[in-house]
């Protein structure tokens, strides 16, 4: 395993497209026990609506915003859970390398 030097949330994250009622961002799968997001009380079916300053509405926005953190910044994280919004700050680990 290599440094990646690169900030991860410590949780399988999917894409999740709002449907009746539900919000639509980056929802999160599956959380790492003893991860940044288990650590920031995060959980399966959360919904990332934005991270720091950037707004996430994909997977893909959330994973684009994390590049340009680092591991161990602390960042305030947005999120629906059931139908209240959250905010939480996650302190960020590290993206494991190949």
């Amino acid at each position: 395993m290599t440094d990646s030097r690169r900030a991860a949330p410590g949780a399988q994250i999917a894409t999740i497209d709002g449907t009746a009622g539900y919000p639509s961002g980056a929802g999160i799968v599956a959380v790492t026990p003893g991860g940044p997001a288990d650590r920031a009380g995060l959980r399966a079916g959360d919904v990332i609506r934005s991270a720091g300053p950037r707004p996430t509405p994909s997977a893909e926005a959330l994973s684009q915003a994390l590049a340009a953190m680092r591991p161990g910044q602390t960042i305030t994280v947005a999120i629906i859970r059931g139908q209240q919004p959250l905010t939480v700050p996650v302190t960020l680990g590290q993206l494991p390398g190949s």
